[in-house]
């Protein structure tokens, strides 16, 4: 008991905020720009995981990397829009880092629908750690951004957005009842068995955008997913087994604008 407790404790001090979970919308379109956004994350996910008949069968959250605690941020992300309509975005996390482009309606005073088409790819190697590095996906999705409300001070719009995506998806299952077998092996040793698994999933997306009249706006969402088709995943002993069939992440955004001084940008 004592060892697991301590390997909790570094696991947390060390790896927490790292959810393994894709980046989600990003706010509407707007004008010609710069920005900057970092993210904080939850994830919830009921994974099933059996390392060999004997060992019986352990039930937890599993899309995560260390401790899932938002404590720093998941991500730290770049976007350049040249023009109104169009942006290509940037990102590096704890996971894995991604590149995006986006082309759609820009939100703008006055008007009630924003939205756009999304396209992008992410991969582990450019994350911090050797375990993630294996991952990779493509996906692409469709966000609406209806407006809630207007003033001079703030516009306030709804987040609705659904899309696929497919590749090599991290998950990770602690496996507790194994940790006495080793209770002298010191503090930095790691229960958890690592899951590289093919996915085909659906995402979605439902939130709410705060964007202020200055430079900076705010985003909240849930993010669930399904999986339509994985395999059993590696990464475990020979003989052993994962199910899991969906997940959600819960997503705090905090941005700034940088406006380019151009003229008219459509």
């Amino acid at each position: 008991m004592v060892g697991r407790f301590k390997v909790a404790v570094v696991l947390g001090l060390v790896n927490v905020g790292c959810a393994a979970a894709p980046p989600g919308p990003r706010g509407p379109l707007s004008e010609a720009g710069v920005q900057f956004a970092v993210d904080w994350s939850v994830a919830v996910a009921a994974a099933r995981y059996s390392r060999d008949a004997s060992q019986g069968t352990t039930k937890s959250s599993s899309d995560y990397y260390g401790a899932n605690l938002p404590l720093p941020p998941r991500r730290l992300e770049a976007r350049l829009a040249p023009v109104s309509w169009a942006d290509i975005g940037a990102d590096l996390g704890w996971i894995d880092g991604g590149a995006d482009v986006r082309f759609g309606v820009p939100a703008a005073a006055g008007r009630f629908f924003a939205g756009n088409v999304a396209l992008g790819l992410r991969s582990g190697k450019p994350g911090p750690f050797r375990r993630t590095k294996p991952t990779h996906s493509y996906w692409a999705r469709v966000e609406a951004y209806p407006l809630l409300h207007e003033s001079r001070d703030d516009s306030h719009r709804a987040i609705v957005s659904l899309g696929l995506n497919s590749g090599v998806f991290y998950h990770e299952v602690p496996i507790a009842q194994f940790a006495d077998d080793h209770a002298d092996a010191g503090w930095f040793t790691d229960y958890s068995t690592p899951i590289y698994r093919e996915e085909v999933r659906l995402e979605a997306a439902l939130g709410y955008f705060l964007k202020p009249s200055g430079a900076a706006s705010l985003l909240l969402a849930a993010e669930p997913y399904w999986v339509l088709r994985g395999n059993d995943g590696s990464g475990g002993p020979a003989g052993s087994w994962f199910k899991q069939g969906w997940g959600v992440v819960f997503v705090l955004n905090a941005s700034v604008f940088l406006r380019a001084h151009t003229g008219s940008s459509d």
